[in-house]
C-alpha cells in the first residue's frame, strides 16, 4: 500500500476534507459526493454507530491506543460502494501531526482486497 493513491483525509469532526480520484474509482463516489460530509455513504448502516464511537475514542487519546493495538495501522473492512456492492478494502491509517505531536487530520489509504 506504500504507493497507493486511493486515500482520504478526515478531520476530528468526521468531515471528509479530501477524497482522491483513485478512491473515487474504487468506490464510485466522486469527491463532490463525499467532501464536506461524513463517511456514512461507504459504511454499512449497521456499523456506523460502532465506527463513530471508535473514531471518537481514537481522537480522545491522540490515536495512542489504536497504535498500540494495531501498530501497522491496517484494517480490513467491508466498504459500501456507490453501486450498492460491498468490497473488502484494506485501509492503512495514519495521522498528520502538529509540532506538539497531536493528530490534526487522519489520512486513510485504501486498497481493494481481491
Amino acid at each position: 500500500m506504500k504507493d497507493n493513491k486511493a486515500f482520504l483525509v478526515i478531520g476530528r469532526d468526521h468531515k471528509v476534507l479530501f477524497w482522491s480520484d483513485e478512491l473515487a474509482e474504487l468506490t464510485g463516489y466522486a469527491a463532490k459526493d463525499i467532501v464536506g460530509g461524513n463517511l456514512d455513504p461507504i459504511i454499512h448502516p449497521d456499523l456506523r454507530k460502532k465506527h463513530y464511537a471508535g473514531f471518537d475514542r481514537a481522537w480522545e487519546d491522540n490515536f495512542v491506543a489504536l497504535a498500540v493495538k494495531n501498530p501497522e495501522g491496517v484494517l480490513d473492512i467491508p466498504t459500501l460502494c456507490k453501486d450498492g456492492e460491498y468490497r473488502k478494502m484494506r485501509i492503512r491509517i495514519s495521522g498528520a501531526r502538529n509540532s506538539a505531536g497531536n493528530v490534526m487530520v487522519l489520512i486513510a489509504g485504501f486498497a481493494l482486497i481481491e
